[in-house]
């Protein structure tokens, strides 16, 4: 999480700065010096806010996994599929954008990475069923099935409408 801050805290600022919140005159060599950047800007604050995000999950299924007292369970439950259900949005995501940021960050094509893309997490997801502790199955299990259907759902996608898409930023 601690990794994670300097990223938010950027991106917290762009969006204050943006929004007329905090002098005005900053807005237009922010907006210059995002614009020159985005390659960093898509490699370092786009990956914060996932690593914190899915710290901030990972925490909050520890706390409700925590066997509690009657009073706190409805919670402690609550709290859990609502987690699980995030690291399914969250890895459903990835699977989904990571093929188009490959393509974009390096040179190779949109069918290289598509069709390589629900090999890399489904060898991810067999890694974490095999080799992963029991403990941490259970917020890494949603996260990485979820990332190979979202790659699935990319590729059957780009296949009925015939590879034509516009990756122009």
């Amino acid at each position: 999480m601690a990794l994670a801050v300097p990223g938010i805290l950027f991106e917290l600022a762009y969006y204050v700065i943006d929004h007329g919140l905090l002098l005005p005159s900053l807005r237009p060599p922010m907006k210059r010096l995002v614009n020159e950047h985005a390659i960093w800007w898509i490699v370092v604050v786009l990956p914060s806010f996932l690593v914190f995000s899915l710290c901030f999950i990972f925490k909050v299924i520890q706390w409700a996994s925590r066997s509690a007292g009657s009073d706190y369970k409805i919670i402690h439950r609550f709290a859990y599929g609502i987690s699980v259900l995030l690291l399914v949005f969250v890895g459903f995501f990835i699977g989904n954008t990571s093929p188009i940021l490959w393509v974009i960050i390096q040179t190779c094509s949109i069918q290289f990475t598509v069709w390589s893309a629900p090999f890399v997490f489904l060898t991810a997801a067999l890694g974490t069923e095999r080799f992963c502790p029991k403990r941490h199955q259970k917020w890494l299990r949603p996260l990485v099935w979820s990332a190979v259907v979202g790659s699935l759902v990319l590729l059957v996608h780009l296949l009925v409408i015939d590879w034509k898409i516009d990756l122009t930023i």
